[in-house]
């Protein structure tokens, strides 16, 4: 039988990414629960040069400041947008002409948790 070590499946899945998307305490509860959408409105902020189409890696930052990772996903949205979006509320100014409101950063189906669901 040939396992994997999970820090190995880590390593190979975060060596891809753009990007790191620090999301606050509510939003991660939520994900760990159920893989959802993720809007502009639950991002406390974004590092990385990435485009929308790459893959960045989801960071959840806690009530007490801790923070760990909980997931990779592809962007919807350039980092650009998200910086300008980022822990205020979204003005309809801030979307770009031809988006849809609520500003959606990633899609549930292209979400990948890195660890089970607990709950």
């Amino acid at each position: 039988m040939d396992c994997e070590h999970p820090y190995m499946a880590l390593a190979r899945v975060v060596a891809v990414v753009r990007g790191t998307i620090y999301i606050n305490a509510a939003a991660g509860r939520a994900l760990r629960k159920e893989r959802a959408t993720l809007l502009a409105t639950h991002v406390l902020h974004c590092a990385g040069d990435f485009r929308a189409g790459d893959r960045v890696c989801l960071v959840v930052r806690g009530d007490d400041g801790g923070q760990g990772s909980i997931a990779t996903g592809i962007v919807q949205c350039d980092g650009d947008l998200l910086r300008r979006l980022c822990g205020r509320p979204i003005d309809a100014r801030d979307i770009p002409i031809g988006s849809d409101d609520p500003v959606v950063v990633i899609l549930a189906e292209d979400m990948e948790m890195l660890w089970r669901s607990a709950g």
